[in-house]
């Protein structure tokens, strides 16, 4: 099975830069995103062949990991046995079984060639995103920790030739094809366990940070849009600060927007150009008040249910760096990748696991 999709693929792609040369810009675009998608998948069913490789070595090899690998394997065979039922919905002309199929609709409304049981690789999933990176316990180390995370996503979004425009320290806007659909995973707690710099006698150090990702939304036929009113707006202006010469110490370029009724503020001094900047803070204050408010109807649905209060995301941390074991563990699919420096440095974060869609996978 693995062989026949490894040889279709790339007779996918070869379709795609066929039919987008005879196509108008508007389809272009969306072949364009099409082709991303199925590069995603090409990798992920590579990333699952190189796993299965992987148990066998360590099966017999690291006997300590046997319960971890007899875990992961199972996840596999659960999302080998979706991949079958998935196929039955696709029979061949002949009667065999396929993987699930490309449609093909040339001259119809939407003129697409997508994955036809995949609802994951969609285009409209694509947008936007506000990325941050904030120190939680641990001090200096949990500063110097996100630093490094929010350095391993800009050269990640560099890797998948997303527009990285960093608005602040450890704060950025990414967009590209499937960035949403792809950093979602990565909200959460981030510990790291070292030896960290500052520390003289050797002992390794335990630290935190958080992760946030705030999807930029467009707004069209949305309710959210009314969220900001001029009248409850407060607008300063002031002069930048930093790197840029002398032109932005003598102009007011930078904007600081604070929303009086709760209280948030943003500030932006990324551009030369205070209509730029006061766009970007405007952009980022949406995205921070609708985050909060999602925030406070996920807090009230937990109040209804437990009748708990309060927040428990510094115990509900997703991956641990340990940089002893030269290992990264997500702790929401109880599995270990090696190569961390490679992850941190490099920003290859396609190594690590996508865990709601495992998680997806293991209901069915």
């Amino acid at each position: 099975m693995w062989s026949f999709v490894f040889r279709r693929i790339p007779r996918a792609h070869w379709r795609l830069s066929l039919w987008r040369t005879l196509s108008s810009f508007e389809k272009g675009q969306f072949l364009e995103t099409t082709r991303a998608a199925l590069d995603t998948i090409e990798a992920e069913l590579g990333e699952n062949r190189r796993l299965l490789q992987e148990f066998s070595l360590k099966r017999d090899s690291e006997p300590e990991f046997e319960q971890l690998i007899r875990e992961e394997i199972q996840q596999l065979e659960r999302q080998r046995r979706l991949l079958l039922a998935s196929e039955s919905t696709h029979p061949t002309a002949s009667g065999g079984r396929t993987v699930p199929d490309i449609q093909e609709r040339p001259g119809s409304e939407h003129d697409t060639l997508v994955p036809a049981s995949s609802e994951r690789y969609k285009p409209h999933s694509i947008a936007s995103v506000f990325l941050e990176v904030q120190p939680g316990a641990g001090g200096i180390e949990a500063s110097i920790f996100a630093n490094e995370l929010f350095k391993m996503y800009e050269r990640y979004a560099k890797r998948r030739d997303w527009h990285f425009q960093t608005l602040d320290e450890c704060l950025a806007r990414v967009e590209g094809a499937g960035a949403y659909e792809r950093l979602r995973h990565e909200a959460g707690g981030v510990r790291v366990q070292r030896v960290p710099v500052t520390e003289s006698r050797g002992r390794v150090h335990t630290s935190l940070a958080f992760v946030v990702i705030l999807p930029e939304d467009r707004f069209e036929n949305n309710e959210d849009a009314s969220l900001l009113h001029r009248d409850e707006l407060r607008i300063d202006r002031f002069r930048a600060s930093g790197a840029g010469g002398q032109h932005v110490n003598k102009t007011d370029s930078a904007v600081r927007v604070t929303h009086l009724p709760t209280g948030l503020q943003v500030a932006v001094q990324t551009t030369r150009s205070q209509h730029q900047n006061l766009a970007l803070a405007m952009r980022l204050l949406r995205a921070r008040l609708i985050d909060s408010q999602r925030q406070a109807r996920q807090r009230q649905q937990q109040e209804d249910r437990r009748g708990q209060v309060g927040s428990r995301a510094r115990h509900e941390r997703v991956r641990t760096f340990h940089f002893p074991r030269n290992e990264v563990v997500d702790h929401r699919v109880h599995r270990r990748v090696p190569d961390l420096l490679r992850i941190l440095r490099d920003g290859d974060v396609d190594l690590l696991p996508i865990p709601n869609v495992e998680a997806e996978m293991q209901t069915h």
